[in-house]
């Protein structure tokens, strides 16, 4: 199969990316990820789990994950 994009990571701004293509119009792109999607979030420490990743340093000046 033949993909307009591929990003390369499932992570906050692989999703957040996918996310914006996806609302430009543009819905043949493919993700992958190494072990799962959201793997990074489980590797977090405990303490850290009540934080929301929310960065809207990406092109689409929008948040990584609504």
């Amino acid at each position: 199969m033949v993909y307009d994009c591929c990003i390369v990571g499932a992570g906050p701004s692989g999703l957040g990316i996918g996310l914006g293509l996806k609302e430009a119009g543009l819905a043949n792109f493919l993700v992958l990820e190494q072990y799962g999607v959201g793997q990074t979030f489980r590797q977090w420490p405990k303490e850290m789990r009540f934080i929301t990743p929310s960065f809207n340093s990406n092109s689409f000046m929008r948040l990584s994950l609504p």
